[in-house]
């Protein structure tokens, strides 16, 4: 009986030997595998890292841009001629006034016609100012 112990235990042993060199083919696989995906995360985040930095840089460009187009609609809208428009059409006001109590033409006053087409030119580039610190409004949001 011990010659059949002894083969029922050699067979045991050869049967562990195999399972022992299949599991380590299994772990040798792994650590490759692992190996593998190190490197490629490795490489996809030094590739994001770099697409970071260029978002970064695009923002600041963005935004630099943005503070230009802030500064550029506020000066547009606070230029001299919007800000002497309520004068001149005063001007034209008084002048209208005093020629009816002449009984004179008031389109007849030297400068009258100047005043009013530049008065129309300037109401005309506001409302062009107007819809375009609107449309940049709309895109900064």
């Amino acid at each position: 009986m011990s010659k059949h112990i002894n083969k029922i235990f050699s067979m045991i042993q050869t049967e562990l030997k195999s399972e022992k060199v299949e599991l380590e083919k299994v772990e040798l696989n792994a650590v490759k595998d692992i190996q593998k995906m190190v490197g490629i995360l490795k490489k996809g985040l030094s590739d994001m890292e770099k697409k970071s930095f260029k978002q970064s840089d695009a923002l600041k460009a963005l935004f630099k841009a943005q503070d230009a187009v802030e500064q550029t609609n506020k000066d547009a809208l606070n230029s001299s001629a919007v800000g002497n428009f309520g004068r001149a059409t005063s001007i034209l006001d008084n002048a209208e006034k005093q020629a009816k109590e002449l009984g004179v033409a008031f389109r007849d006053i030297k400068g009258f016609t100047d005043l009013t087409s530049l008065m129309g030119k300037v109401e005309k580039m506001d409302e062009s100012i107007e819809e375009k610190v609107k449309r940049s409004k709309r895109f900064l949001k």
